[in-house]
């Protein structure tokens, strides 16, 4: 799909996914999205955890809290 990916989430950067096929006919089953985010959102999310909560996510980890952010501030997800 992204030849030559680039990343330093290295967990991300899978070149031939098993199973993607899979994961794209649920997506489109369940009406569900994928999100792609650059190294600086990563980066973001990792000094935000850092700083607020004293913890150090691993970036891939700190791409899901990306999402979660985008979703929170385009009103998808909401506190409750």
């Amino acid at each position: 799909m992204w030849e030559n990916a680039a990343t330093f989430a290295s967990g991300l950067r899978v070149p031939k996914p098993y199973g993607d096929y899979i994961m794209l006919e649920i997506l489109k089953e369940s009406d569900g999205v994928a999100l792609a985010f650059s190294d600086e959102v990563i980066l973001e999310s990792l000094k935000d955890w850092a700083k607020n909560e004293g913890l150090f996510l691993s970036p891939e980890g700190a791409g899901g809290y990306g999402g979660v952010r985008s979703f929170a501030e385009d009103g998808i997800l909401d506190s409750g």
